[in-house]
């Protein structure tokens, strides 16, 4: 099943996903999908104030499309590296993958931040020019 909160439904976003997951629906899928409003946008100012959010237990995810479902994968969680620690750790790890795969010449796409850039990043570069 879709679900497509309205602004006031987001306020509480526990609350809504938990009733969510109660849906007879979602229950007899194993899942569901939240869609965003229409015009919403990720981050506009990025996420680097997280960077230093402790982690108390990271996963690595592997998702496999389902056959049948359109837009269904199948997770498979497994312990991520001991050194993730903090959300920034992620970030590096991102960031040394994009640079490995650059240099094998692997086109990498990033939707998040295009050009490798923050938001802030950008915004201090046009201060200083």
């Amino acid at each position: 099943p879709v679900f497509r909160p309205s602004r006031e439904d987001l306020k509480d976003f526990c609350t809504l996903v938990n009733g969510y997951a109660k849906d007879e629906e979602a229950r007899a899928f194993g899942g569901f999908k939240i869609r965003p409003l229409a015009g919403w946008t990720s981050r506009s100012l990025g996420y680097e104030e997280m960077l230093w959010t402790r982690l108390s237990s990271v996963k690595r995810q592997h998702l496999t499309p389902v056959g049948g479902f359109r837009g269904g994968f199948e997770a498979i969680n497994e312990k991520a590296e001991k050194n993730i620690k903090r959300t920034g750790d992620l970030y590096v790890r991102a960031l040394r993958e994009r640079e490995r795969k650059a240099e094998k010449g692997q086109k990498t796409v990033d939707t998040a931040y295009p050009e490798g850039q923050t938001e802030n990043e950008k915004k201090r570069k046009r201060e200083r020019a």
